[in-house]
Parts: C-alpha cells; sequence; structure tokens
C-alpha cells in the first residue's frame, strides 16, 4: 500500500562550529529589589488581602475558570527564571502572548554610552496563570 506522504530524507547529524558573540551587549537598567518591592507591593498586598478574604483561590485544573479570577502578569524580558518559580510552588501557565516594541520606561531601558536617552524597545510576555 503507497502513502500519499512523501518520504523525506534528512542529513546525518555533524556538529557545527559555533559562533563567537561580538561583545558583552548594551547597558542595561532594570529595576533594583527595593524598586521592585516600592512598585510592586501594593500589588501583591491587595493579592494578598484577596487571598485572605478567599475572592480568591489557587487551583491545578483550568476547567470552569471565570475569567475575572484569571492572574495575568506583564512581564519585560526573558521570563524562564519567573516560569520556573512560578512552576515550583505549583503555578501554572494557561496562555502567554509574546509582546513586541514595548516603549523603554524609568524601570526598563537599554543605554549606549553615546545616548542621553534610551533607544531601544522591550519584548514581553502576557502570562495566564
Amino acid at each position: 500500500m503507497a502513502s500519499e506522504q512523501p518520504l523525506l530524507i534528512f542529513p546525518s547529524f555533524q556538529r557545527a562550529k559555533r559562533d563567537k558573540g561580538s561583545g558583552g551587549g548594551k547597558p542595561l537598567h532594570v529595576p533594583n529589589k527595593s524598586e521592585q518591592i516600592k512598585h510592586l507591593g501594593p500589588q501583591f498586598k491587595r493579592l494578598q488581602q484577596a487571598f485572605d478574604a478567599e475572592k480568591v483561590a489557587l487551583q491545578t485544573d483550568p476547567q470552569g475558570l471565570f475569567p475575572e479570577f484569571v492572574l495575568v502578569i506583564e512581564t519585560r524580558g526573558h521570563i524562564e527564571d519567573f516560569h520556573r518559580a512560578a512552576q515550583a510552588i505549583g503555578i501554572g501557565w494557561l496562555g502567554e502572548i509574546d509582546l513586541d516594541d514595548l516603549e523603554p520606561d524609568d524601570d526598563f531601558t537599554f543605554w549606549t554610552k553615546a545616548d542621553s536617552a534610551p533607544k531601544n524597545t522591550w519584548m514581553g510576555d502576557f502570562i495566564w496563570e
């Protein structure tokens, strides 16, 4: 019986030489721990109050979730460490949207030595948990 699918022949594995990067990149400004606490502390306090009042609950099964009870987090930069930390406490991803060209702000900027203002945009994610 002949298959209607094409036969794909892949080349044999060969180790490729890795290109060396060019330099250390641009200086980066991200908020330090105390700045993050000042900025995010009130939001986490309200979230904790909602947990304490049992208006919010964690569950492992996404079945029957109401949109108004889904936590949405916006991140900037790489999310691997954040994702790993969330998994460690039992929070899972329901979805994710990549955000491109986020404008720099006072907390998240790239600078070059010649710049008097930030030039680059960030990439980020919206994460449903």
